[in-house]
């Protein structure tokens, strides 16, 4: 359910002035600046509470890490797989995303994709299922070769050609 703010808490006025300054009609705001002013307010909200809630903020932040790693597991292939996709299909923040990566990985997001896209190129290669690097950098999720070979040849120290299964 909701999580209840008590009126003692120390952010209980900025929040209701933020509301009030977002729904008055004679101040508007651009859509992008409410956005971010409240995007902003979320995530300094939930830090805040978690050192107030301690293991309950922690386990529910465990939670939404382990739904993102989850997203982009069911969705690595698409080239359109971004920080801002998975976040809005959590339903979190970009910046959410990126907080969360931090505190549960050793890696960024952009890293573990990354990661996870050279991984199962490789495996594609390894195993046969793709016969050329573009057709595995492709089905990967990669949209540029030149980045995939780039990338593929720094992290395995090896060319992605020389994986090719020849038949």
């Amino acid at each position: 359910g909701p999580l209840c703010v008590k009126s003692d808490f120390v952010l209980t006025p900025v929040v209701v002035q933020l509301i009030r300054m977002l729904t008055e009609r004679e101040r508007t705001i651009a859509d992008a600046h409410a956005h971010l002013m409240l995007e902003s307010m979320a995530d300094y909200l939930a830090q805040s509470l978690s050192h107030e809630y301690g293991s309950s903020a922690e386990a529910l932040n465990r939670t939404l890490f382990d739904s993102l790693t989850q997203y982009i597991a069911q969705n690595i292939v698409s080239p359109q797989l971004s920080a801002t996709s998975v976040a809005a299909a959590i339903g979190v923040s970009v910046r959410t995303v990126h907080r969360l990566f931090k505190r549960f990985s050793d890696s960024s997001f952009e890293q573990y994709v990354i990661q996870r896209r050279l991984l199962l190129a490789k495996q594609s290669l390894v195993s046969g299922a793709n016969t050329s690097v573009s057709d595995a950098a492709f089905a990967a999720g990669f949209n540029d070769l030149w980045h995939f070979t780039r990338r593929f040849s720094a992290n395995f120290g090896i060319k992605p050609s020389s994986l090719i299964v020849r038949r």
